[in-house]
């Protein structure tokens, strides 16, 4: 599809593909005989924009069950979209960038309800959502940031201390996200042992970053000590260390050892 310079055309283009394959497009400008990108690849089955509303009484209400792609144009621009969710649950918004964002969570009173600035790669935001109410999602960030976005309601395991919890990674089932609420104030280890091929982060819940470790040595894939408050919810997520990877591991959440003597 080709459109002339300084006109705008509204046309549908309808091919065949084949299921089961993720398919991408891409928009070019002809500079003289250059083709030059002007998007990141889009993918098919979401829903892009370049231009977002900037306010919360102008932003579009979009369909959370397809992903959403976007750009921030200027250093004060901000794009907001609102969403709400079908069913009551615990759900995962997950941001794709490609250079610095900052994602927002908002509920309909304009209270922020939680916050990721995205260096690069995947950042996420985890929180219980209702139904029957509308959530803003506002992205800023610096000149020409390009993000994706999807919101997924997740399946969270209630753990408890002293529990443990064998998984497997697949490709299928990236991402495992538990919750904890602890009956008292305390310090906790969080840990697994595997195959040393994931990572761990522990978010309260309001989606701030309270502590993440990556780091393996030849007995754990990772290691979290972190004080955790009585009748708060936290949120421990695991993923895999490389994008794509895959492999098992136990995950433990215990209270430190007491010494009681030495002799």
């Amino acid at each position: 599809l080709t459109v002339p310079a300084e006109q705008s055309i509204q046309t549908a283009v309808d091919i065949a593909l084949p299921p089961e394959t993720d398919y991408y497009l891409k928009i070019f400008v002809l500079d003289f005989v250059t083709l030059k990108p002007i998007t990141s690849s889009i993918r098919l089955d979401s829903q892009w924009q370049d231009y977002y509303s900037d306010t919360f009484e102008n932003a579009a209400v979009i369909d959370c069950s397809r992903s959403i792609s976007g750009k921030i144009d200027a250093p004060d621009d901000a794009d907001i979209l609102g969403f709400s969710v079908p069913v009551s649950g615990d759900y995962m918004i997950n941001v794709d960038v490609s250079s610095p964002v900052t994602c927002q969570l908002y509920n309909n009173n304009e209270t922020i309800l939680g916050e990721r600035a995205i260096d690069s790669a995947e950042g996420y935001i985890i929180t219980s959502l209702s139904p029957q109410k509308t959530y803003y999602v506002k992205f800023t960030g610096n000149n020409q940031s390009v993000y994706s976005c999807s919101i997924k309601r997740i399946e969270a395991t209630e753990a408890e201390c002293g529990d443990i919890y064998p998984k497997q990674i697949t490709t299928d089932d990236r991402i495992h996200v538990y919750t904890i609420t602890p009956t008292e104030d305390k310090l906790y280890h969080i840990t697994a042992i595997g195959d040393l091929s994931v990572q761990g982060a522990i978010y309260d819940s309001s989606s701030h970053l309270l502590a993440s470790n990556r780091e393996s040595d030849e007995y754990v894939s990772f290691r979290i000590s972190h004080t955790l408050q009585r009748n708060t919810k936290y949120y421990i997520m695991i993923s895999p260390k490389i994008s794509s990877g895959t492999g098992t591991y136990t995950l433990y959440i215990e209270e430190p050892l007491q010494l009681l003597s030495v002799k």
